[in-house]
């Protein structure tokens, strides 16, 4: 797994508990910031989030788009039950449901799952036929619990059956089952074995999870070379991911040679598609000025972006600078937000930041004990800095 660069100033974290009870706590959090990991960054994509890339459209739909996709589907299921121009829920028969629209009332939720029902059937009729796109189809409706109660093991059956029919996104999603060990026992060989096969049909989205595990030396020899080829094929095949790790390996040099100012362009491909992680990585490009000219508003508009998709580092930037007034008027409250979202999320440094923030009353009411309990799970997840003032904090209440 790639591992962001760290700044530690090791001759001023010995001086840390000092500035922690020095009494100017607005201080205080401004000198340890110097020692913390001032501005995160995970440029690469866990691995363990790979269940998430299957590539079915309407995963991503809402309940009411379902719906009318399959009002299209099987007619039949949203028959009107008496003779007139409405159907069940008492909708013209050529009426759309839209996206925006109010949640389904239950005959609409009745309607789903007779359809639902009918899906499931239709494919397994056709899957038992040999279908391998059925095949496909009914694997992943096992694998998501869509229509039938989630199997894994089912899953895997009946990726398996397309997979041996060379239909390459049944291959990616059983490359997808062996690495999680989902249905099987985990064997990352076999899981770069299956991506392999499905890239070499190219289909992107395997071509990603093999560049994966040739950065990560996961299933294969560690090779950046090799992962390059494989991001550039699937960025050239519409994987938005892919353009966000090539930019990676141009920003640190890893298999190509290093070049900032490609780096910039492949994160702002995958952030102008709505890539969290790419939008906090052209975030930081600005705010270091690495391959463009150095703009904290630019930094802090591109964090924002990631921070409202959800992604922690992105979260944890933006507070950074609400808390420093960096691009933004200075706001303790919004970092205080910023680094709550983030924490919950899990990220260390994050949790460390607002444990300081409870602990001194920066931005919200002075709480030593929900301090601590931040602490406590940053410190869990191997935050010196965390355990360092855990440690003073023992040492404070055996006086």
């Amino acid at each position: 797994m790639f591992v962001p660069k760290r700044f530690f100033l090791l001759p001023f974290c010995l001086c840390l508990p000092v500035f922690l009870f020095a009494g100017k706590y607005e201080d205080a959090l401004e000198k340890v910031e110097i020692w913390i990991e001032q501005t995160y960054k995970m440029p690469m994509a866990k691995r363990s989030a790979q269940k998430k890339l299957i590539r079915i459209d309407d995963l991503q739909k809402s309940e009411d788009e379902k719906i009318a996709e399959l009002k299209k589907e099987f007619p039949a299921a949203f028959a009107p039950s008496e003779p007139g121009s409405e159907n069940r829920s008492g909708k013209k028969d050529d009426s759309s449901v839209g996206a925006g629209s109010a949640s389904p009332d239950p005959k609409d939720r009745e309607l789903l799952e007779r359809a639902l029902f009918e899906r499931v059937k239709t494919y397994r009729e056709r899957a038992e036929k040999g279908d391998e796109e059925a095949q496909y189809a009914l694997g992943v409706l096992y694998y998501r619990g869509e229509g039938l109660k989630q199997d894994y093991r089912e899953a895997v059956k009946w990726f398996r059956k397309a997979a041996d029919r060379e239909f390459a996104p049944a291959r990616c999603n059983l490359g997808i089952c062996y690495y999680n060990g989902l249905g099987v026992e985990r064997d990352l060989a076999a899981a770069a074995g299956w991506y392999r096969k499905a890239a070499e049909q190219r289909y992107g989205q395997a071509q990603y999870n093999l560049g994966l595990c040739y950065y990560n030396g996961e299933g294969v020899e560690k090779d950046f070379a090799a992962a390059v080829k494989w991001f550039r094929q699937a960025a050239e095949h519409g994987v938005p991911m892919a353009h966000n790790n090539l930019g990676v390996c141009y920003e640190n040099g890893h298999g190509v040679e290093r070049d900032f100012g490609k780096a910039v362009k492949c994160y702002r491909i995958a952030a102008e598609q709505g890539i969290g992680l790419a939008q906090n990585n052209l975030g930081f490009c600005y705010a270091q000025g690495h391959g463009v000219e150095k703009s904290d508003e630019e930094a802090v508009r591109w964090y924002r972006k990631s921070a409202w998709q959800g992604d922690a580092r992105g979260q944890f930037n933006l507070a950074l600078c609400f808390q420093r007034g960096q691009g933004v008027p200075r706001d303790l409250g919004e970092a205080v937000k910023w680094y709550r979202k983030a924490a919950v999320q899990g990220l260390a440094q994050a949790q460390m930041n607002l444990g300081l923030c409870c602990f001194y009353g920066l931005g919200t009411a002075k709480d030593p004990r929900e301090a601590e309990k931040w602490f406590r799970k940053a410190a869990a997840q191997g935050n010196a800095g965390a355990k360092l003032f855990l440690d003073q904090i023992e040492a404070q209440s055996r006086k």
